[in-house]
């Protein structure tokens, strides 16, 4: 199954916030991966309330890309 990393979906929100990443989900398309997201607590507790997410695929990530 994919793995989607969650993000907001507000590009101006996420810039001011610095682009975090909220967490990352599995599922079988961006909508599945979303619902899921909006139910996951730690998600939810990193998220700010009435924030739209937004999944994108999760690529692998190495030591360049510092966490993210």
């Amino acid at each position: 199954m994919p793995k989607y990393d969650i993000h907001y979906e507000s590009r101006e929100l996420a810039r001011e916030l610095g682009d975090p990443l909220l967490g990352t989900v599995e599922a079988d398309s961006p909508a599945e991966a979303v619902r899921k997201a909006e139910r996951d607590p730690q998600i939810g507790r990193r998220a700010m309330p009435c924030a739209a997410l937004w999944a994108v695929r999760a690529r692998q990530r190495g030591s360049h890309d510092r966490g993210r």
